[in-house]
């Protein structure tokens, strides 16, 4: 046998138990509301809840950056 086919059959080998072994995936936690709490199917505002939520941790992040700056001053 050569080197093309031991590969060839260890890669369909690996790809069937891997198929037929149990499944790995992690049962992953729902994802948090913004907090504007849209309604429902309403993916404008979902959208819109978390850029405002986005908008206020990355204002806070910039307010930490700066007390640190004048402190360091």
């Amino acid at each position: 046998m050569t080197v093309k086919s031991v590969s060839k059959r260890l890669a369909a080998a690996g790809l069937l138990g891997m198929t037929a072994a149990q499944s790995v995936w992690a049962a992953l936690p729902t994802p948090v509301a913004p907090s504007t709490a849209p309604a429902a199917g309403d993916w404008i505002a979902l959208i819109k809840g978390y850029i405002k939520d986005g908008g206020l941790v990355l204002g806070l992040a910039i307010a930490v950056l700066g007390f640190l700056w004048i402190a360091y001053l």
